[in-house]
């Protein structure tokens, strides 16, 4: 499902806390940063979004510290 424009949330089901993603991929030029989370009850869902959207800004602006140049606004 598609979100605000540039954001997409995946609900998986059979998805345990021990599945690994990793950070701010790169596929040919495609950069995207990723964020998740796990929760148990399915009652905190908007929780479990809050808590990936954090996680995926935080892996961006890592992305970002290490290719500074990467960032969009800056002119070379």
């Amino acid at each position: 499902m598609q979100q605000n424009g540039n954001r997409f949330i995946i609900l998986c089901e059979d998805f345990s806390q021990d599945t690994k993603l990793l950070p701010m991929e790169k596929y040919d030029e495609l950069v995207f940063a990723i964020g998740a989370a796990y929760e148990d009850n399915v009652k905190n869902v908007r929780l479990a979004l809050h808590n990936a959207d954090e996680l995926m800004y935080a892996d961006k602006k890592h992305y970002y510290e290490l290719h500074p140049e990467k960032k969009r606004g800056i002119i070379r």
